[in-house]
């Protein structure tokens, strides 16, 4: 629409819409995002004019009642979308930035799941050590108990064995 040659007026616009079927398709078309703000400033007189709204254009024809219509709103959507836009690309950054701390955060998870693994291993190494160590300790601490029986028990016999050679030389 914007490279229609000819004067910008009535009759251009009329002949311009002549073709329905390619006016229709060229709103539908029309990428509301790109107003630049040379169109902006030259539509905001139109505008603020009274007339320009869908009720006083319903007046005149129920097509220009659209077409201002039409044209009232895009211009709310591109203010609209000026002001949304860099929160979308703000959002969209964030999302990408969100993603990399999402790799990395994965990767350090990964790496506090090896580190617990192997933390596991080795105190589950240290608890069999420990229960082999009482272990071999109670063993050593049954063989002194039997050492310390036993050698009671020999010197006992010892002193038995002294004191009977001892009666029998007496006698």
């Amino acid at each position: 629409m914007k490279n229609i040659p000819g004067k910008k007026d009535w009759a251009g616009a009329k002949k311009m819409m002549k073709d329905i079927t390619r006016f229709l398709d060229e709103l539908k078309a029309f990428d509301a995002t790109s107003i630049d703000e040379a169109t902006m400033k030259k539509l905001q007189p139109i505008l603020e004019k009274d007339f320009f709204n869908e009720n006083e254009m319903k007046n005149a024809s129920e097509a220009a009642a659209n077409l201002c219509s039409w044209v009232v709103n895009i211009v709310e959507y591109n203010n609209v979308y000026k002001n949304v836009a860099p929160k979308i690309a703000a959002q969209k950054k964030a999302a990408e930035e969100f993603d990399v701390a999402q790799a990395k955060l994965k990767v350090v998870e990964e790496r506090v799941a090896a580190m617990q693994a192997k933390l596991k291993s080795v105190t589950d190494a240290l608890k069999d050590a420990t229960d082999e160590k009482n272990q071999v300790e109670a063993e050593a601490q049954s063989c002194q108990d039997r050492l310390g029986l036993a050698k009671r028990l020999v010197e006992g016999l010892a002193d038995e064995v002294s004191s009977a050679f001892t009666q029998d030389s007496n006698e």
